[in-house]
């Protein structure tokens, strides 16, 4: 069996060849990621519905979590909240959210977005998102405790609700959505474009091939003190093609992080482009995977 690197870095400084992006920002402010699949429909980001509407660099950039796991420490690091308590027998849960978050729109970020998008999630039977589908088998009732707290009350006792259902494993979470915009629309078939997030991204262009994102410079998590801007002032997600494209893009700076290619393929990326780097300089190059072959 052949292993895989799970990414490559490159540090590039050419354009993007048949991308058609715009020219506004420099390519050494650009960070172009490898998308493995079409967009199927790049004018939809309804994440509550089937199909892929947040792979493209929606999940990445512009929706944040309220916690993600860390798998190096085992801990539930906090985002969008700032803790949880749960009651002795893990039936009823606090959440607790972080002050001073913001939509890129400038409205709060609240409770009230909390309540009503899992709300939406419980009465909406149609909607059948895996998320969406988890909590609602898991969630009797959600209620707001106050502007920054939200209480759940379980079905069933369940210790591993939250990293469940608001902490990122990998990759995937409930996602919670904007009251302001979605409140009377049907969640069923609401395509939320243009999409708005509490990212440090917005939302500039997609198409089949690629998605475009740009900084927000005035992110809730720099102007609050809780984290630094991201560097890149853009940030693409392209397609790549396939194995040998995506080899191609990444010899020839293209292309600045790679999906899997064979310990055989980035070694020949490597001779040909000595900017490409893998997670260690030495074979097996690639990082502990926590996802299940």
């Amino acid at each position: 069996m052949v292993k895989s690197i799970g990414f490559l870095t490159v540090s590039a400084l050419a354009l993007v060849a048949g991308a058609a992006l715009s020219q506004d920002v420099a390519r050494e402010d650009t960070v172009i990621f490898d998308l493995d699949r079409t967009i199927k429909d790049p004018d939809n980001f309804n994440w509550l519905t089937p199909g892929t509407k947040r792979m493209h660099g929606a999940h990445q950039t512009m929706w944040e979590p309220p916690f993600i796991l860390n798998y190096a420490t085992g801990a539930l690091d906090p985002w969008l909240a700032t803790g949880f308590t749960a009651n002795a027998d893990s039936t009823q849960f606090t959440i607790n959210l972080r002050e001073g978050v913001t939509w890129s729109d400038g409205e709060a970020f609240d409770a009230d977005d909390v309540v009503f998008t899992v709300n939406m999630a419980l009465n909406n039977a149609e909607i059948s998102s895996r998320e969406a589908s988890t909590v609602r088998a898991q969630v009797e009732s959600v209620e707001k405790l106050g502007d920054l707290s939200v209480g759940f009350t379980l079905k069933a006792a369940n210790p591993r609700f939250i990293v469940e259902n608001f902490g990122v494993r990998i990759f995937g979470s409930f996602l919670i959505m904007p009251e302001h915009i979605w409140a009377g629309e049907d969640p069923a078939t609401f395509a939320f474009n243009p999409p708005i997030g509490t990212g440090p991204y917005t939302f500039t262009s997609a198409a089949t091939n690629r998605a475009i994102w740009d900084r927000n410079d005035d992110w809730w998590g720099a102007k609050t003190g809780f984290m630094d801007l991201p560097a890149p002032e853009r940030v693409i997600f392209l397609e790549s093609g396939g194995a040998e494209s995506r080899a191609q893009l990444m010899a020839t700076n293209q292309l600045d992080a790679a999906q899997n290619v064979s310990v055989g393929t980035f070694e020949a990326i490597r001779a040909q482009n000595d900017k490409v780097i893998a997670w260690y300089d030495d074979y097996p190059y690639a990082s502990s995977d926590p996802c299940a072959l």
